[in-house]
Protein backbone atom coordinates (compact mmCIF):
# COMPACT_ATOMS: atom_id res chain seq x y z
CA UNK A 1 0.00 0.00 0.00
CA UNK A 2 1.31 3.19 -0.97
CA UNK A 3 1.39 6.56 0.93
CA UNK A 4 -1.62 8.05 -1.44
CA UNK A 5 -3.53 5.39 -0.74
CA UNK A 6 -3.42 5.83 3.18
CA UNK A 7 -4.00 9.10 2.78
CA UNK A 8 -7.43 8.08 1.57
CA UNK A 9 -7.74 5.16 3.81
CA UNK A 10 -11.05 7.33 5.16
CA UNK A 11 -12.91 8.06 1.82
CA UNK A 12 -12.14 4.22 0.80
CA UNK A 13 -13.55 3.20 3.95
CA UNK A 14 -16.66 5.55 3.55
CA UNK A 15 -17.22 4.78 -0.31
CA UNK A 16 -17.34 0.78 0.49
CA UNK A 17 -20.13 1.36 3.84
CA UNK A 18 -22.08 3.66 1.20
CA UNK A 19 -22.09 0.52 -1.37
CA UNK A 20 -22.43 -2.54 0.88
CA UNK A 21 -25.50 -0.01 2.43
CA UNK A 22 -26.87 0.44 -1.38
CA UNK A 23 -26.32 -3.21 -2.46
CA UNK A 24 -26.79 -5.58 0.60
CA UNK A 25 -30.26 -6.57 0.08
CA UNK A 26 -31.90 -10.17 1.61
CA UNK A 27 -31.55 -11.85 -1.51
CA UNK A 28 -27.43 -10.92 -1.94
CA UNK A 29 -26.62 -10.38 1.68
CA UNK A 30 -22.23 -8.85 2.00
CA UNK A 31 -20.78 -10.66 3.95
CA UNK A 32 -17.60 -9.14 5.26
CA UNK A 33 -14.59 -11.71 6.11
CA UNK A 34 -11.67 -11.27 8.32
CA UNK A 35 -8.76 -11.97 6.21
CA UNK A 36 -5.99 -11.45 8.21
CA UNK A 37 -5.16 -15.05 8.36
CA UNK A 38 -5.91 -16.74 4.97
CA UNK A 39 -6.14 -20.48 6.57
CA UNK A 40 -8.74 -19.24 9.41
CA UNK A 41 -10.47 -16.69 6.45
CA UNK A 42 -11.21 -19.72 4.21
CA UNK A 43 -12.52 -21.95 7.17
CA UNK A 44 -14.62 -19.36 8.38
CA UNK A 45 -16.28 -18.63 4.82
CA UNK A 46 -17.02 -22.18 4.33
CA UNK A 47 -17.83 -22.55 7.68
CA UNK A 48 -20.42 -19.82 7.27
CA UNK A 49 -21.46 -21.10 3.69
CA UNK A 50 -22.28 -24.61 4.88
CA UNK A 51 -24.45 -22.84 8.13
CA UNK A 52 -26.99 -21.16 4.89
CA UNK A 53 -27.89 -24.90 3.68
CA UNK A 54 -30.64 -26.26 4.91
CA UNK A 55 -29.74 -29.85 6.03
CA UNK A 56 -31.32 -33.21 6.81
CA UNK A 57 -29.59 -36.13 8.74
CA UNK A 58 -29.91 -38.59 6.10
CA UNK A 59 -28.08 -41.81 8.13
CA UNK A 60 -29.77 -44.65 6.62
CA UNK A 61 -30.87 -47.14 9.29
CA UNK A 62 -28.70 -50.35 10.30
CA UNK A 63 -29.59 -53.04 7.69
CA UNK A 64 -31.00 -56.26 9.24
CA UNK A 65 -29.16 -59.27 7.77
CA UNK A 66 -30.36 -63.09 7.89
CA UNK A 67 -28.92 -65.37 9.40
CA UNK A 68 -25.47 -66.40 7.68
CA UNK A 69 -25.92 -70.77 6.64
CA UNK A 70 -23.50 -72.97 7.93
CA UNK A 71 -22.79 -76.08 6.47
CA UNK A 72 -21.95 -77.20 3.24
CA UNK A 73 -25.16 -77.70 1.83
CA UNK A 74 -25.88 -77.39 -2.20
CA UNK A 75 -25.24 -73.73 -3.19
CA UNK A 76 -22.06 -73.73 -0.78
CA UNK A 77 -18.45 -74.07 -1.59
CA UNK A 78 -15.77 -75.34 0.30
CA UNK A 79 -13.14 -73.09 1.66
CA UNK A 80 -11.18 -71.69 -0.51
CA UNK A 81 -12.45 -73.10 -3.90
CA UNK A 82 -14.12 -70.69 -6.24
CA UNK A 83 -17.25 -71.15 -8.04
CA UNK A 84 -15.60 -71.28 -11.58
CA UNK A 85 -12.60 -73.67 -10.13
CA UNK A 86 -12.43 -77.13 -11.85
CA UNK A 87 -10.75 -80.04 -10.62
CA UNK A 88 -7.32 -79.97 -12.72
CA UNK A 89 -6.94 -76.31 -13.18
CA UNK A 90 -4.81 -74.65 -11.78
CA UNK A 91 -4.75 -71.05 -10.43
CA UNK A 92 -2.50 -69.67 -12.95
CA UNK A 93 -4.39 -71.31 -15.85
CA UNK A 94 -7.58 -69.94 -14.62
CA UNK A 95 -6.19 -66.38 -14.48
CA UNK A 96 -5.23 -66.14 -17.78
CA UNK A 97 -8.61 -67.21 -19.05
CA UNK A 98 -9.97 -64.64 -17.19
CA UNK A 99 -7.56 -61.94 -18.69
CA UNK A 100 -8.58 -63.65 -22.48
CA UNK A 101 -5.79 -65.80 -23.24
CA UNK A 102 -5.56 -69.57 -23.41
CA UNK A 103 -4.11 -71.48 -20.49
CA UNK A 104 -0.75 -72.71 -19.97
CA UNK A 105 -0.47 -76.43 -20.08
CA UNK A 106 2.23 -77.99 -17.80
CA UNK A 107 4.84 -80.46 -19.37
Amino acid sequence: MDLESRAKWVEYSKAKDTMFAATDIPEAPWYVVEADVKKRARLNVMHHLLSLVPYEDLTPQPLAHPARRTGRGPGLWAVGREPTARPGVSGLARQQRVKGRPPVRAS
